[in-house]
């Protein structure tokens, strides 16, 4: 594919860029729908705090485990393909768990829907790096800045729509936004046939120590993201019952400023470079879910939501671009072992925070975050100057 190719239709409705970005969008009101329902789910499931952790606990195995079966299973399979069959999997997955009636349902509704939607993810932006190769100049960032805008409509749609409307018509909306992801590839997204299969069995090797770090620094933002965009409306909904209904704006606030700093965050790298940019990043996101334990008030929390965002916003793309230069393997494969390592924190973190929501409550429990995030600093300037370092030997 050329880089007319990825601007101009053809005879494509539009453009491969369009398709992927609308692709990225719809993947994240999706999840925002999601988050921003949580609330109302649980309580008609009947589910304590200390259930809502291991729920996402257990989710966040599915993501690690579709992320890494999406890299290794299907090379046989265009991403087009790919992207359609999991869309629809994902829209009914999402219907389903909608309806959940008890803690059960929840727990492995959940599991499937984000095993799938971690999927979407891989190929997603495996279509996005086609894209901006093809393009050759960065376009990536501004994807992830789509998804998270989407998250942050979704979150304040799916808050509202579920406390007021009700479940089932959220259920619709999240069946529209799969199907306008569907159409767009459908329409836009050019069959570039079977990937190569044998790049998947590239993808095991011993990690270096700075590539672990780097991992576990990353494990943190992927942790504290998923906290901001999954329990910031229980913990509204726990400070202010009464504002149940805009209990999305946690996650809104979260999702919006990070996609304001994703648009920019390639002339961010520019200006800062990787390593100080991780560590300010982190410093913010520090700052952020330090304001959140220490808040009793719905809108300092969702302030504090905010910071998150803008903190975690170019952590990931970041050390994605790092991790790539500590090796010489395909940068696919780097970034699937990273994902793996990063499970040593995104599986448990979920937990120990249901734990301890259920003892001081989900304000205060954000302490594990910014607990975190403090650690994180002392692994990043180690993880990413040897980057640095070596992307200069």
């Amino acid at each position: 594919m050329t880089a007319l190719d990825a601007v101009s239709p053809g005879p494509a409705l539009i453009t491969p860029r369009a398709a992927v970005g609308t692709v990225f969008l719809c993947f994240g009101l999706a999840i925002g729908l999601l988050g921003g329902s949580v609330p109302e789910i649980a309580r008609l499931a009947g589910t304590s705090p200390e259930m809502i952790g291991s729920a996402f606990f257990g989710s966040t195995i599915a993501g690690i485990l579709g992320q890494t079966l999406a890299g290794r299973v299907g090379g046989g399979v265009s991403l087009k393909k790919r992207l359609l069959i999991l869309q629809l999997i994902a829209a009914v997955c999402l219907v389903l768990l909608f309806q959940a009636e008890n803690a059960v349902a929840l727990i492995a509704g959940l599991f499937v829907f984000i095993f799938f939607s971690a999927s979407i993810d891989l190929v997603m932006n495996s279509e996005g790096v086609a894209v901006e190769r093809a393009l050759d100049r960065p376009v990536l960032s501004g994807f992830h800045g789509l998804a998270s805008l989407g998250v942050g409509l979704g979150a304040i749609g799916g808050s509202y729509l579920s406390v007021t409307v009700g479940l089932t018509a959220t259920a619709i909306v999240s069946l529209l936004v799969h199907a306008a992801a569907i159409a767009a590839v459908m329409s836009g997204t050019p069959d570039r046939g079977a990937t190569q299969p044998a790049e998947a069995g590239s993808s095991w090797f011993r990690p270096s120590a700075a590539l672990v770090a780097l991992s576990l620094v990353l494990g943190v933002s992927m942790a504290g993201e998923m906290a901001a965009t999954m329990f910031s409306a229980q913990t509204l909904v726990d400070q202010a019952p009464a504002l149940a209904a805009y209990a999305g704006a946690g996650a809104t606030a979260f999702a919006l400023f990070q996609a304001a700093v994703r648009l920019s965050g390639d002339r961010l790298r520019a200006l800062l470079g990787d390593e100080r940019l991780i560590r300010v990043s982190l410093a913010v996101a520090f700052v952020g879910f330090a304001v959140i334990t220490t808040s009793s008030s719905f809108a300092v929390s969702a302030l504090g939501f905010a910071a998150v965002g803008i903190g975690t916003a170019c952590i990931v793309p970041c050390g994605f671009a790092a991790a790539a230069r500590m090796s010489a393997r395909p940068a696919a494969a780097v970034i699937s072992m990273l994902s793996l390592i990063t499970g040593l924190v995104r599986i448990p973190a979920p937990l120990a925070y249901g734990w301890l929501a259920e003892e001081i409550g989900f304000a205060p429990a954000y302490l594990l975050y910014a607990l975190l995030a403090a650690a994180a600093l002392c692994l990043a300037s180690f993880a990413v100057g040897r980057a640095r370092s070596r992307s200069s030997t």
